[in-house]
């Protein structure tokens, strides 16, 4: 009995270990005529946080660019084109996703063989919402310490002036 769970344990512990991480990098092909691939990773952890940069990486394969484009595009015909940086067949860029939604990322490549055009929709669901009032309001809180105070105030008061009654009733008494 026992040898059957040292087996089981044993079996169990191997599986796990063999076990690879979870990678949930988007495979992207080319829409152009130039058909080539890509491997998009975007940090931290492909799921973007709105109000925090991210890091998006292209691994192109089966293309070697020399120059990019990247632009975003957004909700209410929001655009901004990004600078990129190209190393081989690697192309970064840092972007802050501004709110959450959904975002277009297109990413164009230039190499000697033409260009190459990528897309992606990427769902940012963390972080800063859209149309969110960032600011803090405490006209509420300030209201009440101001209404607190005043009846503190109005208390010491009745008290300093009804002091020797007070003193009559209590039942500390000398």
């Amino acid at each position: 009995m026992n040898k059957k769970w040292v087996i089981i344990a044993v079996t169990l512990a191997s599986w796990l270990a063999l076990q690879g991480t979870a990678s949930a990098h988007v495979v992207l092909h080319s829409t152009s005529s130039n058909k080539a691939g890509a491997v998009l990773h975007i940090s931290p952890d492909d799921d973007p946080v709105a109000g925090q940069p991210s890091q998006l990486f292209f691994d192109l394969k089966d293309a070697t660019p020399h120059n990019a484009t990247l632009v975003v595009s957004g909700a209410g015909g929001y655009e901004t084109s990004e600078p990129v940086f190209v190393n081989g067949a690697t192309i970064s860029a840092t972007y802050t996703f501004p709110a959450q939604g959904t975002y277009h990322l297109a990413l164009k490549a230039f190499g000697a063989e033409g260009a190459y055009i990528f897309a992606y929709d990427q769902a940012v669901t963390r972080g800063t919402l859209a149309g969110a009032d960032t600011s803090q309001q405490h006209d509420w809180a300030n209201a009440v310490f101001v209404a607190a105070a005043c009846a503190l105030a109005v208390v010491i008061i009745a008290g300093i002036n009804n002091r020797r009654g007070i003193a009559a009733h209590s039942i500390f008494k000398r």
